[in-house]
């Protein structure tokens, strides 16, 4: 919302929302000590609207220079700039709900063909898996990081990707946080335009909102010469204010003389912006990779040789033990699968469970080490159905003599 003008002694939009929030808080604190951002909202505005003090007049101006004049307060001005300036004034508000506005999309896990939805909750809970994936990629559009999970691109580099829209949420950089904390690799992949490096800037640096990475996020791009090497054309685009002074450290020279652009009135500048979805489709996926290996992107995951060594332990004995089971089924029962086990561990050889991984590895692969480690022992535990099977009918003949 725009400045309007003051009169002596009239509250102002802030001061007044600031004056009403702590009542409508515990108003719409749930049981469990949850609350809506959008229900605070409607909360809000019920006791704005009722107060004895509203600015009508300011109200007044504002609605003359609006095209829907009937909406006093907007929730988008609510969520972006009273509440975080109330929390910085007095704390963080416990448990308050804020709407979801990105996805994770996890690689290998079980959930990798389902977008989980990152909201405040979905943060607080999350743990970063062990050993499935080690890197993340930050992508300001939701459109082209679902292309880049369909064309596997988290599966090849051991890789989530958490698609955001523009800016992102709190939830969303406490996310990264989380992953920057466990040494996890951060990837950022934006527009060239000022909002694309305003959203690199406050990811490194943060904001009165969450705090930054610290510079640990490796910048992808798009770049001014990525635009002119891949023949875009851009696009006419004006802002509303002059180029901050913090952007500029983030763009070559070049890029700086650009986005400042034209300036067409006192509140009005004209420059040209590259998006990423003028990058033609086909050429996304390769734009993205050769980005990756220009940043020096990390080798897929293998885990330490205990844990390895525990997982080829793990896929042995849950194949024998399946193939056990169903031999018993066909035979008997369950009464052999402990007598069984031992039998035929030996069977298998797991002696070298980082060979397998490394060879599959080898030239590049959208396998994870542990698709490749359960491969492996399901190759080696075919050849003996037939063994285990014959030693549970001997078994059998046994005990029913």
């Amino acid at each position: 919302m725009g400045k309007v003008g003051n009169v002596v002694g009239e509250h102002t939009y802030k001061g007044l929302l600031f004056e009403v929030l702590p009542e409508a808080i515990a108003a719409e604190r749930s049981v469990s000590g949850r609350i809506d951002l959008r229900g605070l909202f409607y909360a809000c505005r019920r006791l704005y609207l009722s107060h004895p003090e509203r600015p009508r007049g300011r109200e007044e101006r504002l609605a003359a220079s609006k095209k829907n004049p009937e909406h006093i307060l907007e929730y988008d001005y609510f969520g972006n700039k009273i509440i975080p300036g109330y929390e910085a004034k007095h704390g963080e508000i416990e448990g308050l709900i804020r709407e979801p506005r990105g996805h994770l999309l996890e690689a290998h896990t079980v959930d990798e063909d389902e977008p989980r939805e990152v909201g405040t909750e979905f943060v607080a809970e999350f743990e970063p898996p062990d050993y499935y994936y080690d890197k993340v990629l930050y992508v300001e559009k939701h459109g082209i990081a679902q292309g880049l999970v369909d064309q596997h691109l988290g599966k090849k580099y051991d890789m989530a990707i958490l698609a955001s829209k523009g800016y992102g949420t709190v939830a969303n950089r406490e996310l990264l946080e989380k992953f920057a904390d466990e040494g996890y690799e951060v990837y950022v992949l934006h527009d060239c335009d000022v909002d694309g490096f305003g959203i690199l800037a406050n990811l490194q640096e943060g904001n009165s909102r969450a705090a930054g990475l610290a510079g640990t996020a490796v910048d992808l791009g798009m770049r001014l010469q990525d635009a002119r090497d891949l023949g875009l054309i851009g696009e006419e685009a004006t802002r509303q204010k002059a180029l901050q002074a913090y952007l500029v450290t983030y763009l070559t020279d070049e890029e700086a003389d650009l986005f400042t652009g034209t300036r067409r009135n006192a509140k009005v500048w004209e420059y040209t912006r590259f998006e990423l979805n003028e990058i033609p489709s086909e050429q996304r996926l390769p734009f993205v990779e050769r980005k990756l290996e220009e940043a020096g992107v990390g080798p897929k995951v293998i885990p330490p040789d205990p844990y390895l060594d525990r997982a080829a332990d793990f896929y042995r004995d849950y194949d024998l033990d399946q193939r056990i089971r169903e031999a018993i089924a066909r035979a008997v029962g369950d009464e052999v699968v402990e007598q069984l086990l031992p039998e035929f561990q030996d069977r298998y050889d797991t002696s070298d469970p980082r060979g397998w991984v490394e060879n599959r590895f080898n030239g590049g692969s959208t396998w994870s080490w542990r698709q490749v480690v359960s491969r492996e022992i399901l190759v080696q535990g075919i050849p003996l159905e037939s063994e285990i099977e014959a030693e549970v009918r001997r078994i059998v003949r046994i005990e029913n003599d």
